[in-house]
């Protein structure tokens, strides 16, 4: 998913709306401040590069950030992309459980998924919970849950550099 598809997304659901500021490049992010039971959605390269790979940022109520990542990279593998923004949270987790194959470009439908489930009062383990270690059944399962929710957002053709999914190392 591209950033048009994903506001697209965020502003259709009453819920995402409410509780999820936007959706950054990594040097857009470093100006943002979550409030508890807010998130983002942020992609790992800065504004003028189409981007490679979506992550989900929430505080949850302990004023804690949780660093969601399909691939399941850690907050401190993150950190080299996000540091600045990562920086003003003194607790962070992330959820470390990798959930997306290799070859797929549905990070961003990941990052949606986490953060309605998020918002609507879902925990980090209870969402990652309902994936397996079969990459492409998760895959399929994310990709139509989205693609069915958001239908008008996920094939909406636009002029906008599609985004992807790049594994950010081996």
């Amino acid at each position: 998913m591209n950033t048009y598809q994903l506001k697209c997304a965020i502003v259709s659901d009453v819920d995402l709306q409410r509780s999820v500021l936007g959706v950054f490049s990594s040097d857009e992010l470093s100006q943002v401040h979550l409030l508890p039971g807010m998130g983002v959605i942020a992609n790992t390269d800065v504004t003028d590069i189409p981007g490679r790979h979506w992550v989900a940022f929430f505080c949850n109520r302990k004023n804690s950030l949780e660093v969601f990542d399909s691939f399941g990279y850690s907050e401190k593998e993150l950190a080299v992309y996000f540091n600045k923004f990562m920086q003003n949270y003194v607790c962070i987790q992330s959820n470390e459980k990798r959930l997306q194959g290799d070859d797929t470009v549905v990070c961003g439908q990941y990052c949606l998924f986490y953060l309605m489930c998020r918002v609507r009062g879902f925990t980090m383990q209870h969402i990652t919970d309902v994936f397996s270690t079969d990459y492409q059944l998760n895959d399929n399962f994310v990709y139509s849950f989205i693609d069915n929710r958001f239908n008008c957002c996920v094939n909406n053709v636009c002029n906008v550099v599609n985004q992807s999914c790049i594994k950010i190392k081996n």
